[in-house]
């Protein structure tokens, strides 16, 4: 199984990457998305040179090792996205073979400081690029994340 976790700022998602990553049947990919991010914004974010340096720049490059086998033989995939890091242009095509699930915060202080943010990003994100990705939709016992409806994102279209 390819999971294709989407998250905002400051959730959850690391821990899950490390979590996924600790397990002997799973690969993890820490945002992909990230080095073509940066090359193709011009972002000065700490340690881009590096980041460039030793990460794939190229967008079509990693869409299509998405779409590929999972690393180091292993029955499963964890990749970890930020929607903001997926500009106009960037091939999803290799995200269809994933499982998306949509990681959030509902905290009162995550949402006064960036809920407008993350919310247009996300809305835009979902409503534009992944119509056909398929969605799952695991609980949490403490109710510490939003997971996206199940089904297709295609028929949860926002405006």
């Amino acid at each position: 199984m390819k999971i294709a976790a989407w998250s905002g700022p400051r959730n959850l998602s690391t821990a899950m990457l490390y979590a996924f990553g600790s397990r002997t049947d799973c690969a993890a990919w820490d945002e992909p998305f990230y080095a073509p991010y940066l090359t193709h914004t011009g972002t000065d974010h700490p340690m881009t040179a590096d980041i460039q340096h030793s990460h794939e720049t190229d967008p079509s490059a990693i869409a299509q090792a998405c779409a590929g086998a999972v690393p180091l033989g292993r029955a499963h995939w964890y990749m970890k996205h930020m929607p903001h890091h997926m500009l106009p242009g960037f091939d999803m095509n290799g995200l269809t073979q994933s499982t998306a699930a949509c990681l959030g915060r509902n905290s009162p202080s995550y949402r006064r400081k960036s809920v407008s943010l993350v919310l247009r990003e996300s809305l835009i994100f979902w409503s534009n690029l992944l119509c056909d990705i398929r969605t799952s939709s695991p609980s949490s016992a403490k109710g510490d994340k939003d997971v996206c409806p199940g089904g297709t994102v295609g028929s949860h279209r926002g405006p």
